[in-house]
């Protein structure tokens, strides 16, 4: 029945996503280099915009398939295309537009080295998990095009210390396999994908336990975010954090 419905064309979410009316987003500058677009989807995200001192911009994240990321920006003041696209981690939600925007403005892809096979469509998330459930259930989000977008390739992998336009990688590997935040020294700030979210202003995990490819590490990253001392934490659901993130995050691995 799987295969019969793939063979018909019918992607559960992922059409679904492409037939959703777009959302242009609305733009919040939250850091000096950071600002914003928040797009009140399926479940709302945010594509984050970060202003490069040498001039131009780099995108982090592209939203779902019906986010209107070129609006978006262009009602922000952002005339120009960015000068790259970072991807946290493959999830639809964070790389619906991708394939587009690539396509129409011929953007660099950057996104973890063990994220990209997920990215590009290779491998499978459900090849990266052990249990037979969670398995079962990853290979049919993949399959009807559930969990991931578009498949786009990636054109710049990065590691751990990497600097892309004056952002540095960290490694916070859990929700994905090669998930990636990235830290901006000079606002004090970490945008931090899906390591966490901060629902009604509550630090939490995703409550659906095989999204997480594996919720011990995820909760190591956790950790990993806590030990670097930063007070500005920028989640990709709900409210930036812009005070208390280093106690914010201790109370929550104290529960």
């Amino acid at each position: 029945m799987v295969k019969d419905l793939k063979d018909m064309g019918i992607n559960v979410l992922g059409e679904t996503f492409k037939r959703l009316p777009g959302t242009d987003g609305s733009f919040t500058r939250v850091t000096e280099h950071i600002g914003q677009l928040h797009f009140n989807t399926f479940i709302p995200v945010a594509v984050w915009v970060v202003d490069i001192d040498g001039g131009g911009y780099v995108l982090i994240d592209s939203g779902y398939f019906n986010c209107n990321v070129e609006v978006g920006l262009k009602n922000a003041g952002y005339e120009e295309p960015p000068n790259a696209l970072v991807i946290t981690h493959c999830h639809l939600d964070h790389t619906g537009t991708a394939a587009r925007l690539v396509r129409q403005w011929d953007l660099p892809v950057i996104a973890s080295a063990e994220e990209a096979p997920f990215i590009d469509g290779s491998m499978s998330l459900s090849e990266a998990v052990s249990s037979g459930a969670q398995k079962a259930f990853l290979g049919l989000s993949s399959r009807w095009n559930m969990m991931t977008g578009e498949p786009v390739s990636v054109s710049q992998p990065v590691s751990e210390g990497d600097l892309v336009e004056g952002l540095r990688i960290i490694d916070v590997p859990g929700h994905t396999p090669g998930h990636i935040a990235l830290v901006h020294e000079g606002d004090g700030a970490v945008i931090v994908g899906d390591t966490f979210g901060n629902f009604l202003n509550r630090i939490g995990r995703w409550p659906f336990p095989g999204i997480d490819t594996d919720r011990d590490e995820g909760l190591r990253s956790i950790e990993k975010l806590a030990d670097l001392g930063y007070e500005k934490l920028l989640p990709s659901h709900g409210e930036p954090i812009l005070k208390d993130g280093i106690g914010r995050l201790r109370m929550f691995l104290d529960e």
